[in-house]
């Protein structure tokens, strides 16, 4: 099968799974359409960026207390965000940068008030997922019919365009120089931007990778389609150092803790909905939760022990939990329908989503204020 008559496949499954889009949003190349309505809001980012967090005070002698907000700091349009499970489509760069693919288009939204058209495809393809490099000037764009880009973002030029026939469904820096994407068709392909080399990697999940995710030690986690996450050595990626299978659905949820490089959050799909906690050391299942809801998206705070979930339900969609009691403590502002995409500010302060209702909101939820 040729890669336009994959596109025609898949965009059929899809077009015959999901709801309809809401007419009165209307896509045009000539207004960014990150920008249609609020381009005030851009101008405020630096400012949300510098709301003091309560691991930026713990040295101060005066009480403060954490603010959870009640509606979203901003709600910018996005129109054409894909009803999309299998994409990723939103990553925030340490620089504070955001990187946002919308339809056929990739737009990289500035802290400092600018937004930049970084690709766009063609007509037939559409962007299927973004990340930023360790080095915050470049960034990787995956496409469903198989293109592989990396973009110098602070000169908006294409440095390199690779080429995977089976399309590239998830996407991970390993190194400011390497990548690691997964295909459609399970495969895993590691990436070197120094010799334009690859390395496939077959056979080790059998469906479509959906979720990918570096720990702080440089271990790789990929979920799949086929309800297995796979973990790779860094020193070693021609075969999965762990396999779990504790899941009934896809998983696309997958979230290392940043304290404890060994553990794992994992989120299940349609069919499972559960949050787990693996010590990827070991093999054990620390903990299972049941969410009751698809998960589509996890983080872990910065400052606090708490893991920020984002479900397929019409309430309570975008949580907080206690970890690790996995206690639900707060619940953010969310979506009309699900929320599919989640970036964490560099500082740790502010979450970012992209919902089905194609919208992006920005979410300030580690603020604090002093008592007086």
């Amino acid at each position: 099968m040729s890669p336009t008559d994959k596109i025609s496949y898949r965009e059929s499954f899809r077009q015959n799974n999901r709801p309809p889009l809401n007419p009165s949003l209307k896509f045009s190349s000539n207004v960014p359409p990150v920008l249609t309505k609020h381009s005030q809001a851009l101008a405020d980012l630096n400012r949300i960026m510098s709301v003091p967090s309560r691991k930026s005070l713990k040295h101060v002698s005066k009480e403060f207390k954490r603010i959870i907000p009640n509606s979203a700091e901003m709600v910018l349009d996005a129109p054409n965000a894909r009803d999309d499970y299998y994409c990723s489509l939103l990553d925030w760069a340490s620089s504070g940068d955001l990187l946002v693919g919308l339809a056929n288009q990739s737009f990289l939204w500035n802290k400092n008030g600018t937004l930049q058209l970084v690709h766009e495809t063609n007509d037939i393809d559409h962007i299927s997922t973004v990340a930023f490099s360790p080095t915050p000037k470049n960034c990787g764009i995956g496409t469903e019919a198989g293109s592989l880009l990396v973009y110098d973002v602070s000169t908006n030029n294409l440095l390199h365009d690779f080429e995977d026939q089976d399309g590239v469904s998830a996407l991970i820096w390993k190194s400011s120089t390497e990548m690691v994407t997964g295909d459609p068709d399970g495969n895993i392909v590691h990436w070197d931007i120094r010799t334009s080399r690859n390395r496939i990697l077959q056979g080790h999940h059998l469906d479509r990778v959906v979720g990918i995710a570096k720990s702080v030690d440089n271990v790789i986690a990929t979920g799949c389609n086929g309800n297995i996450v796979n973990i790779w050595d860094d020193r070693r990626l021609d075969k999965p150092r762990l396999v779990i299978n504790s899941h009934t659905s896809a998983v696309r949820a997958l979230a290392w803790c940043p304290w404890s490089a060994h553990i794992l959050a994992t989120g299940g799909g349609l069919d499972d909905g559960t949050i787990q906690i693996h010590n990827t050391v070991t093999g054990k299942l620390l903990q299972k939760y049941e969410s009751g809801d698809q998960v589509c998206q996890m983080l872990w705070s910065l400052h606090y022990k708490e893991i920020i979930s984002a479900h397929n339900c019409q309430s309570k969609q975008l949580r907080i939990y206690k970890f690790p009691e996995m206690k639900l403590i707060h619940t953010l502002p969310g979506h009309n329908v699900r929320p599919m995409h989640l970036a964490l500010s560099p500082d740790g302060q502010t979450v970012a989503s992209i919902g089905d209702d194609e919208t992006l909101k920005v979410i300030v939820f580690n603020a604090v204020l002093e008592v007086l």
